[in-house]
């Protein structure tokens, strides 16, 4: 659990590993979307789902210190990222350079990185409104378990690891960059609460 929160907030992100990260990041993204055999599976979920971009997007805001510092890089990460993605598939894709024409909604997301990196922030404070800004997440993860269980109930186990991975990232948030055990309760209660209303909505 140290070597977690290290990783959550004693990790030296220089400006240099941030681009070689978003660079793989976005290549390793666009190349997983390339195979047909992976096709509806959770290992193309990266490039379609915002799990894993809010674990990236609180991986780099925590090892951050300063509010501007994190807008900053949350903002060239997803900047070099996410283009990169179409980019790679472009060679691959039958609509080729058309492909980009499903770049807009993650351009719009890039843009609000910049705000909602600087609001992200204030979790760092390990208060109640840290708890607050990380029942987002919490609450993101219960509707991607629930939605990938769904999907796994019609066609097993075509998502199965994405199922597990939210359920996964909800549990480590609050352990790893919350101190009190209350607020970490907290989170955990809106996980459940918000995968309970999803489960009733799906089944």
């Amino acid at each position: 659990m140290q070597k977690l929160k290290k990783l959550f907030g004693e990790y030296n992100l220089t400006w240099t590993k941030l681009i070689i990260f978003s660079v793989i990041i976005g290549v390793y993204a666009g190349l997983i979307k390339v195979p047909l055999a992976l096709k509806d599976t959770s290992f193309q979920d990266i490039a379609v789902y915002l799990e894993w971009w809010f674990f990236f997007g609180i991986f780099i805001i925590s090892n951050c210190k300063t509010w501007h510092e994190a807008s900053a890089k949350t903002f060239v990460f997803f900047l070099i990222s996410q283009p990169l993605i179409y980019l790679v598939q472009v060679p691959f894709a039958r609509l080729g350079w058309q492909l980009f024409m499903y770049y807009k909604r993650w351009a719009i997301a890039t843009v609000l990185t910049i705000p909602g990196a600087a609001i992200a922030f204030l979790f760092k404070k390990k208060n109640w409104l840290s708890a607050v800004i990380l029942a987002v997440p919490s609450a993101y993860m219960a509707w991607g378990a629930v939605n990938y269980a769904y999907s796994c109930s019609l066609h097993f186990p075509l998502h199965l690891l994405s199922t597990i991975s939210c359920v996964l990232m909800a549990i480590l948030f609050p352990l790893v960059l919350l101190d009190e055990k209350k607020h970490r309760i907290f989170d955990w209660a809106v996980f459940a609460l918000a995968a309970a209303g999803c489960f009733i909505y799906y089944f």
